[in-house]
């Protein structure tokens, strides 16, 4: 108990340079969180956790000004959300006083762990739900091709056939990601005008490539790379339908591995695992599953009635 005495709160960013090569660490990032809480219209909540005066863990908390509750939950396009811990040993200290310093500022929360965290060392009355994401480690990279499944080796042959052209964007291509969405009845979870406004920030701070595959100069599907230390992330996609036979896809992705190759990264998390079409595209490069967490909890009663409302509006 006299550790947890000397956790301490600060409502501030990590230093960054703290952050590079922990898994999730570009989701702490000042210049993520940032335009991210302008684009989703959320207010900043960051923090830094220290412990005798040295940092241990960050909090990268964004949440919407409501009537009644004081909630936290996953922004859209967090990968990562909620804690981060400089030192995987640190979750015994941590974790009952993070837990403390939430019951005391919010009514229900909702976390994404990265990889690594060990959930045992949280206090109980969290529920915890396994989640996985598709990785391309630091050792496969190396050897980025060899594990390319037979069909994605010939979808890249037509795409070349077709000569499609891979460049780096400077713009994000707002049309096809209005296009996504639209072939499956969806709007965009974020208005496109905003997003575009998130990722020119994000560029100009050079944590996010674009690239974009082009037949006869238009663009037929692009990827976000979120890029920063020692870990890459497949952050947003989007394509237009009407071309995904040409193998237009598969070379965008077999090019940007291309280019990651060349940043000795510890890996390329893909993102995107729970949805099964996916998932089965990003394994089809040699991606393996790694299970990471989220959870989430009620500290009152007013976030139990949030919970209900939440498992009501989601199913």
């Amino acid at each position: 108990m006299q550790l947890l005495n000397k956790i301490s709160f600060e409502e501030a960013s990590i230093d960054v340079s703290l952050l590079p090569d922990i898994w999730g660490g570009v989701f702490f990032h000042p210049a993520f969180i940032g335009p991210a809480s302008q684009s989703q219209h959320l207010r900043d909540g960051c923090i830094a956790i220290k412990s005798d005066k040295y940092p241990v863990a960050a909090g990268n908390f964004l949440y919407k000004s409501r009537p009644i509750f004081t909630v936290s939950t996953l922004p859209m396009l967090f990968q990562y959300y909620g804690i981060i811990l400089l030192n995987s040993e640190s979750g015994p200290v941590v974790f009952p006083a993070f837990e403390k310093y939430l019951s005391n500022h919010y009514d229900f929360v909702y976390l994404s762990f990265p990889p690594g965290i060990d959930i045992d060392s949280m206090p109980k009355g969290w529920t915890c739900i396994p989640q996985v994401t598709p990785v391309i480690t630091g050792s496969d990279l190396k050897s980025w091709g060899a594990r390319f499944r037979d069909d994605v080796k010939n979808k890249i042959r037509k795409a070349r056939r077709e000569r499609i052209e891979i460049a780096e964007g400077t713009e994000f291509p707002t049309e096809l990601w209005r296009m996504t969405f639209k072939r499956k009845g969806l709007t965009t979870p974020i208005d496109p005008a905003a997003l575009s406004n998130w990722c020119r920030s994000l560029t100009q701070s050079s944590i996010l490539k674009l690239y974009l595959a082009k037949i006869d100069g238009q663009p037929i599907a692009f990827r976000g790379q979120l890029i920063w230390g020692g870990f890459a992330y497949d952050w947003i996609a989007g394509s237009d339908s009407e071309y995904h036979a040409t193998g237009a896809n598969q070379l965008l992705m077999a090019t940007i591995g291309d280019e990651l190759v060349k940043l000795n990264l510890t890996a390329w998390d893909l993102v995107g695992g729970q949805i099964g079409s996916i998932a089965d595209f990003k394994k089809s490069f040699g991606a393996i599953e790694l299970t990471h967490f989220h959870a989430y909890k009620s500290f009152n009663y007013k976030g139990r009635f949030f919970q209900v409302l939440r498992r009501f509006r989601h199913g």
